[in-house]
């Protein structure tokens, strides 16, 4: 078993080697980063990866001969390979470190191997166990199990020994990489849902999502956490986009059970707009005029309000100082424009009164129903007399505010 420098963080001190593979390969040693003119050095480099990687194992010089210059030929390949294990040993334990009492490199009759008892600190090590710590602690302790997935994730930034592109052996060790990371995602994923973090949900995919674009599972998790945090008209828009870009692009069919996620929030997302509509008695756009007394909005509205998770906010908007009929006329029907020019598709619009408005904003919280109203009032006054006021009151009819003409 190795002597390796664990402590679920990276110790920034130490005689040691730091090395990253995900995503990156970087060695540090102290403040030396040895891995700086790797691109002049590759052969040298893929001989190191090849060792790190099968660590466990005592290698004949043959296996890495072959794995060095399969497609060349070597005169004395023998002596290749010990000039580049010189090399290596002198990089690793040099480069003003000569205090260094660490022999990475061993060779015992005929075989090579990365030394048993060296002392490293490696990214994939790191990461293997905290994932095993947090499925350790995740029966009992959910927060606990969340943040050691958080750690390990954060180790993966993307494929293992990514500048080593043409080696056939690497393959396999990269998929299981990318496996755990896979598996790290959607076991935090499942612990976010049993503490009701759907917003968390949505973040980790996103951030999941750029390091591996084509996991299919991710895209479906995002879809879902969409949907869980009221986001349909968003859910469904994305399930086109894969349907359009990615899915062809990988060689997959679209899967039904999102499919069918998906219309089932949809149609609930109509219902609900059909109920609230319902609820407040809002009147559509007519000739006929209504007056507000004859009229009352229920309180219930209020739990409507309140309820943050369902996103809705409601304003009246009202046109006062106007006494001429005509400007009157054309007055409404600047603020019915100015209105409709600056609210979304799925908000709701309706007339309540001869000069009143009720907007319905969904999926929105107070202070960006309050922007799109600034955004209304500066459209009316940059067109509208000084005489003219708009009064913006909250549905119960408790007043937001009530500004005169923009001078």
């Amino acid at each position: 078993m190795y002597h390796k420098v664990s402590s679920f963080k990276v110790n920034t001190k130490g005689d040691f080697l730091k090395i990253y593979t995900l995503g990156r390969f970087e060695i540090i040693k102290g403040d030396h980063v040895i891995t700086a003119g790797k691109r002049k050095s590759y052969r040298l480099w893929e001989l190191f990866g090849y060792l790190l990687t099968h660590r466990n194992r005592m290698i004949p010089s043959s296996a890495l001969i072959d794995m060095l210059w399969s497609d060349q030929d070597i005169v004395d390949p023998e002596h290749a390979l010990q000039n580049l294990i010189y090399r290596l040993r002198k990089t690793l334990t040099t480069n003003n470190l000569a205090s260094s009492t660490h022999q990475y490199i061993t060779l015992n009759q005929g075989f090579y191997r990365f030394h048993p008892s060296a002392q490293f600190w490696l990214d994939t090590d790191e990461m293997e166990a905290l994932s095993k710590h947090a499925k350790e602690v995740g029966n009992k302790d959910s927060a606990k199990a969340i943040t050691a997935y958080r750690q390990a994730l954060a180790l993966y930034q993307g494929m293992y020994l990514p500048e080593h592109t043409s080696l056939n052996w690497i393959t396999p060790v990269r998929n299981y990489y990318q496996q755990l990371y896979v598996n790290c995602t959607l076991e935090l994923a499942e612990h976010l849902g049993k503490l009701n973090q759907p917003e968390s949900i949505r973040k980790l995919c996103e951030t999941a999502l750029v390091v591996e674009p084509y996991e299919e599972q991710f895209h479906h998790l995002y879809i879902q956490s969409l949907i869980s945090t009221s986001k349909i008209k968003e859910a469904h828009k994305y399930q086109r986009y894969l349907e359009s870009k990615i899915y062809p692009e990988i060689g997959i069919q679209p899967d039904e059970t999102v499919n069918t996620l998906l219309e089932q929030a949809l149609l609930s997302d109509k219902n609900k707009l059909k109920n609230l509509s319902t609820n407040l008695r809002l009147i559509r756009p007519s000739e006929q005029s209504y007056e507000p007394e004859n009229h009352p909005i229920p309180l219930r509205q209020n739990s409507i309000h309140e309820d943050s998770s369902n996103g809705y906010w409601s304003a009246s908007i009202s046109v006062i100082g106007s006494t001429n009929v005509n400007d009157l006329e054309n007055t409404k029907e600047a603020l019915r424009v100015a209105i409709e020019a600056n609210i979304r598709n799925n908000d709701l619009l309706t007339k309540w009164h001869d000069n009143q408005y009720i907007v319905v904003f969904f999926d929105s919280r107070e202070e960006q129903a309050q922007q799109v109203i600034n955004r209304i009032k500066f459209d009316f006054y940059s067109k509208e007399p000084a005489s003219t006021r708009l009064e913006i009151k909250r549905v119960w009819n408790q007043i937001i505010t009530s500004n005169n003409a923009i001078n």
